[in-house]
């Protein structure tokens, strides 16, 4: 993920600890003597081997580009971590004194490819110690308390539910708050739910102690040997009403002391929490094909009505002019009859509104008609011509001959007895966007076919991704066969640390990992996840649940949701699971702040439907299964968005979220959906399978991202960027100018003063995907390609951002395509350095080189207009410049009229380009 490595840099910090910290990256920064004496070791060995300033001289001397570049590149990488680093450090002051960010300094890989020493941290971060609130509202929970107690601090209740039951009976006015003691608290049969009657309760923690809540059910286990010759397998009963909130079963294992997530029995064996295992082990040796569903009659359509009308409260709608979107010519979605609706391409995917009813519906179904949807491979997704929608896989054929190898996939199905009781297979969909999940129906031995479908010839999963599989455009087959693997099977138990349990006899096997003939501890104490929600808050509209706060408090063991109903939010590639560990909806003014989310095992956090003024603050979310944070809106079918039913006004802020989608790559650390006026501020988001913030749609508008340190996201995935966003259906709203105006356009959203490191498979640092527009990109620090604009996007300004393009796919500086007549984007004193080429971008018109072609009053064309560039400055090897794969040189350009002040150079130097970083962070 960190491209272009070359060696270590070694430093020592003993003999420059003294040094001033205005000598230091051209900043007068108060540094603390650690982070200077960094910096003071890192230069001394960028200048022993050389920096992006020497390479001009190089190249002169007649050395190729590429090793030239690289043999000091590492110098300027490093330097940029550093500088990564340092950012995080003033972004979370209290954070950083006490653990260094060590897991920050790590995954920034600055001891191992730079040579940085790496510090000690003092300690774990410790739970706030906020006031103890006071008064006969309060009741006290302990894990060692009884619910036949009175709540009070010395006679503490046994049960987080009795306490909030028992705050309900607590006097109208005056503090009620449930408070935790240190441990672990099980939720045992009911998960807490909050409704409008628990408005301005408060759960906590006990001041400073350490005070864990648990979705999970402990084990009493007795184990017995049961393989101890040729592996270290043991077994244990499990009383059967242990289980009895999981349905008798469960899909997570933990540990309690250690709290380790254990391998549920699978292949190829993985250890799901290591990117690097996971990435490299999905199997398809035996693999012949998947099966590709019957087609099936197209969904209903429902259109958005974007020409000049009446809106139902008698406001006049202004028209929308879709001719700005040019490869769209109109706006439906896909609708199914019913729910699930087994005659319906998009009947898979399954959401619920504030009422509890379901129905099927999604923008990918909505293409029966050309230019109906459009977007990055839009065409598998309404049937390609041999299917009327997205489609999804209904099994997977393998080769049957066991001689063909030792270890091959189809030699072990051979084997497998009972594969279709609770047996999953689990498969990338082409181009790693996600993965999906299905359960196994049938193993047929003799014919080499796994089969997951239900007696509707449904598939039993595969609504984990917002769209369809890829096609064959030749013969409409399943083209090309994904890698996947196969989970919950018991002859698959043959690697240390994996287990599995046996839901008919109530037994649970483990590979215990140890030496063969060694059990488990007896002083281990095993936890069999069971509730998906720990802490429901459900109002209504017009009778919300207000002023509820949630601080202090640990949330662990979480079920996961993967093989729950998801459906696509909107018009994105994402789908999702309507349900979190913490659910809000129907709420205004809930804050969850100062919480630690460790190891749950579908969303950390959702906002759903109608919420307001949520605050998400300083929070620690670490191996979440799915995404960390979420919001969730609604709309009418066709996109109308004025009743207010949307997460709007939330704040995301100074929260630490890092080794996510353990469960599904899909995922974020933010993800927004029909959700408008996000404030996301001071979060530090790093080490994503996917995007680290994702909008999936363009609803409304007006959403900050501000300040935030974004890097190693896209470690399992690619055709994405650190934050991303789509565009490609209009809404209704009253975002930008109120209740009274209600129109399709949406207000400017402001992405400012970030530190974005594009590694991995991400590519800008911002992907403005497919119709992306209406973003303000300015003042922000990224180590990975410039602006992005594709599929109609328009409107946006990319101002002031300082550029350093490494080697990736080509974008460099900027890649737009055409625009309509005043609607293009801006891309305007920025500072861009591309190191390995002199091409620094792509932007329609302007790559023919014509310069009667630079501007769009000179464009015949009028939807040809190109990108609108000035004042830019750039920096490549040679000091040259062109667009496109032609010899366009900026002088040229400049006498057409576009690029007017803008200047070409050879590459600067480490010192200018961490300069240029404090000034556009403001550090």
């Amino acid at each position: 993920g960190w491209t272009g490595i070359v060696g270590v840099l070694v430093i020592s910090v003993a003999s420059v600890a003294t040094v001033n910290a205005g000598g230091v990256g051209g900043s007068g920064l108060q540094q603390s003597a650690e982070v200077r004496a960094m910096w003071a070791g890192l230069r001394k060995a960028t200048a022993a081997v050389g920096d992006l300033a020497s390479v001009s001289a190089r190249l002169t001397a007649g050395h190729p580009v590429r090793e030239t570049v690289d043999a000091v590149k590492n110098t300027t990488e490093c330097e940029i971590r550093l500088l990564a680093y340092e950012f995080g450090l003033t972004q979370l002051p209290a954070r950083a004194a006490v653990t260094k960010l060590i897991e920050v300094f790590d995954a920034l890989d600055l001891e191992g490819s730079c040579g940085v020493p790496r510090p000690v941290p003092a300690g774990p971060m410790p739970r706030p110690s906020a006031p103890l609130p006071t008064g006969p509202g309060v009741f006290f929970v302990a894990p060692d308390g009884s619910d036949a107690n009175s709540g009070t601090e010395a006679a503490p209740f046994a049960t987080c539910s009795k306490a909030v039951a028992a705050t309900r009976s607590a006097p109208a006015k005056g503090t009620r708050a449930v408070v935790l003691r240190a441990g672990t608290h099980y939720l045992g049969a009911s998960s807490i739910k909050l409704t409008a009657v628990d408005s301005g309760l408060l759960i906590t923690n006990y001041p400073g102690e350490e005070a864990w809540m648990s979705g999970g059910v402990p084990i009493q286990a007795n184990w017995k040997a049961y393989n101890t010759s040729e592996a270290n397998i043991w077994v244990t009963d499990v009383a059967p009403g242990v289980l009895a909130v999981g349905n008798g079963t469960f899909d997570g294992l933990m540990t309690l002391e250690t709290h380790e997530r254990l391998i549920r029995a699978r292949y190829p064996n993985a250890q799901p929490e290591d990117r690097a295992t996971v990435k490299s082990v999905g199997g398809s040796q035996g693999l012949t094909g998947y099966i590709a569903p019957r087609k099936k009659p197209a969904a209903r359509q429902i259109w958005v009505n974007v020409s000049e009308a009446t809106h139902k409260h008698g406001q006049t709608i202004p028209a929308y002019d879709y001719s700005i979107l040019q490869p769209y010519r109109g706006f439906a979605n896909g609708v199914c009859a019913s729910a699930g609706d087994p005659n319906c391409p998009c009947g898979s995917w399954k959401d619920f509104d504030a009422n509890g009813t379901w129905s099927s519906y999604s923008y990918h179904c909505g293409g029966q008609g050309p230019g109906l949807i459009g977007g990055g491979w839009e065409n598998m997704d309404s049937g390609d011509g041999y299917y009327n929608g997205p489609i999804l896989p209904l099994g997977l054929t393998y080769d049957t001959d066991t001689s063909k190898g030792a270890n091959t996939f189809g030699q072990r199905a051979q084997k497998w007895k009972a594969a279709e009781k609770g047996g999953l297979v689990v498969a990338w969909r082409a181009q790693g966007w996600f993965v999906n999940g299905y359960s196994i129906s049938e193993v047929d031995q003799t014919t080499g076919t796994i089969h997951w479908t239900d007696e509707d010839d449904m598939p039993q999963g595969g609504w984990q991704g917002g769209r369809g599989w890829q096609l064959n455009g030749t013969d409409g087959s399943i083209s090309p066969n994904p890698p996947f693997y196969v989970e919950n099977i018991f002859e698959e138990l043959d690697s240390p640390s994996e287990w599995f349990f046996d839901s008919d006899t109530n037994k649970l096997y483990m590979y215990h990992n140890a030496t063969p003939g060694t059990p488990p501890p007896s002083s281990t104490t095993f936890i069999a996840t069971q509730h998906k929600e720990m802490i429901g808050i459900r109002g209504k509209q017009d009778a919300p649940a207000t002023d509820i706060t949630i601080r202090g408090v640990g949330f662990r063991d979480a079920a996961r949701t993967f093989m729950e109903p998801w459906a696509p939010p909107s018009g994105g590639d994402w789908a999702l699971y309507r349900g979190a560990a913490v659910f809000v909806e129907g709420a205004e003014n809930v804050v969850i702040e100062q919480n630690v989310f460790n190891r749950v095992d579908g969303n950390a956090v959702l906002l759903s439907g109608y919420t307001r003024d949520v605050v998400i603050d300083s929070n620690e979310f670490t191996y979440i299964g799915d995404s960390a944070m979420a919001a969730w809106g609604r709309t009418t079918e066709d996109g109308d968005g004025t009743g207010g039913e949307q997460p709007r006004r939330t704040v995301i802020s100074n929260n630490y979220a890092h080794e996510l989608g353990i469960v599904q790559l899909q995922s974020s650390m933010w993800f927004q959906a029909k959700t408008a006026q996000t404030n996301i501020t001071n979060n530090i988001f790093f080490n994503g399978p996917r995007a680290g913030i994702n909008f999936n749609d363009g609803f409304g508008g007006a959403n900050v991202v501000h300040k935030n340190l974004i890097f190693n996201q896209c470690r399992q995935s690619g055709d994405h960027g650190p934050i991303n966003s789509w565009d490609r259906q209009p809404y209704l709203t009253d975002v930008p100018h109120g209740p009274d105006s209600p129109t399709y356009f949406t207000a400017l959203s402001n992405i400012h003063q970030n530190f974005i490191i594009a590694n991995y498979g991400g590519s800008q640092g911002f992907d403005n995907d497919d119709g992306s527009s209406r973003y303000n990109i300015t003042d922000n620090f990224i180590y990975g390609e410039g602006l992005k604009q594709d599929y109609g996007g328009h409107d946006s300004r990319y101002t002031g951002n300082v550029n350093i393009v490494h080697k990736y796919d080509g974008q460099n500086c900027f890649n737009t395509w055409p625009f309509v007549p005043g609607h293009e984007h801006v891309f305007a004193n920025n500072t861009c350095v591309v190191l390995y080429t002199w091409q620094v971008g792509s932007a329609g018109a302007l790559n023919s080189g014509d310069p009667a072609k630079s501007i769009c009053a000179n464009v015949k064309d009028p939807q040809q207009c190109p990108l609108d560039l000035s004042d830019n400055r750039y920096f490549t090897p040679f000091g040259n410049y062109s667009v496109g794969k032609g010899s366009t040189v900026l002088s040229k350009l400049q006498s057409g009229g576009v690029e007017v002040g803008s200047t070409v150079t050879t590459l600067p130097s480490n010192d200018q380009i961490i300069t240029w970083g404090r000034e556009v962070l403001g550090i």
